[in-house]
């Protein structure tokens, strides 16, 4: 479990770092699980980032997916608080473009 405190405020990460080995077209779930006393999403709010090569993109402001993710309905984010505990979820849904969804078929029937 990982702490963090500053000016007041009490955060205790809950979730423990997981590694995901996913096929083309898998949907995936990512959680995040803390704790925090007197806790204001409207001052500390909980991002996703994805990172990519060079670039890095925020994913989310809490519960709102930003652009261009809002457009490729593929993410889905929630945010929920249960008293002093909050879970934050990305659902990232797959998507097999129509070669790999053939290979895949044909995979899948020769095994």
């Amino acid at each position: 479990m990982h702490y963090v405190c500053c000016a007041g405020l009490f955060v205790a990460l809950i979730s423990e770092g997981h590694v995901y080995v996913v096929e083309p077209g898998d949907t995936v779930s990512l959680e995040c699980n803390f704790h925090a006393d007197q806790y204001d999403l409207f001052e500390y709010p909980v991002l996703w980032r994805k990172t990519q090569h060079l670039e890095d993109s925020q994913v989310n402001v809490m519960g709102t997916l930003m652009e261009p993710f809002s457009q490729r309905h593929r993410f889905e984010v929630t945010f929920d608080a249960f008293d002093s505990r909050y879970r934050l979820m990305l659902h990232i849904h797959g998507r097999l473009l129509p070669s790999i969804a053939l290979l895949h078929h044909v995979n899948s029937a020769l095994n």
